[in-house]
């Protein structure tokens, strides 16, 4: 099965492939899901790996995704701390 993660920051999960289908929940941006159905044009049936959900989404919305098998994680993104504006004051 192929895993993806999203690219944009809500991409929405239909119960059809469609747009004027109803939202059944969003993927948000770094969430990664699995692949279940390719076969409707831009549109992937996927599962969220967070909550197990199903859906539709835009495969424009989502990347490959190759990382850690985490059943679900989230993946995030290593941010450098900031100094304090007082530590930085100080020096």
């Amino acid at each position: 099965m192929q895993r993806f993660i999203c690219a944009v920051p809500v991409s929405p999960l239909r119960v059809q492939a469609s747009h004027p289908s109803e939202m059944v929940s969003q993927l948000l941006f770094g969430e990664t899901c699995t692949v279940l159905d390719s076969s409707n044009g831009d549109w992937l049936k996927v599962k969220c790996d967070f909550d197990q959900y199903e859906g539709f989404c835009q495969q424009s919305h989502l990347l490959p995704f190759a990382g850690a098998d985490f059943p679900g994680s989230v993946a995030r993104a290593r941010v450098a701390s900031m100094p304090s504006q007082q530590s930085a004051a100080r020096a």
